[in-house]
């Protein structure tokens, strides 16, 4: 990276959290008008955090401050009948993934490989 988001720009005691909340903030900023983007964004950072004084998250739910989005789409239930049932209830088990549900814990507990890291939606690490 070049220009004001390289590390280097910043002093060495600043170069750790706080670069990374910058480049978050500027690459949440930066994908307004890209909604998928700004979705991995989101789900990749944690940003915008909670309680944050500069870019606060809202809630989506007012009803509901602890509402839960989930990390992954639900898988449909498998049919015995598949020819691939054994295979793909194999593969899922492997996974970890619970076929057949939609609650949103546990979509926000079974997590992809690539998103098992990240942290939660609003904790902004």
């Amino acid at each position: 990276m070049n220009g004001i988001t390289s590390r280097d720009h910043f002093p060495p005691f600043l170069r750790g959290r706080f670069y990374r909340f910058f480049h978050n903030i500027q690459q949440y900023i930066h994908f307004v008008y890209s909604p998928n983007e700004l979705f991995v964004t989101v789900r990749r950072s944690g940003y915008p955090k909670k309680g944050s004084p500069l870019l606060a998250r809202k809630a989506f739910d007012s009803s509901n401050p602890n509402y839960i989005i989930p990390r992954r789409m639900p898988i449909p239930a498998l049919s015995p009948t598949d020819q691939m049932y054994s295979i793909k209830e194999n593969a899922f088990r492997q996974q970890g993934f619970t076929p057949g549900t939609n609650n949103p814990l546990t979509l926000q507990d079974e997590r992809i490989w690539y998103d098992k890291n990240t942290p939660a939606y609003g904790t902004g690490q």
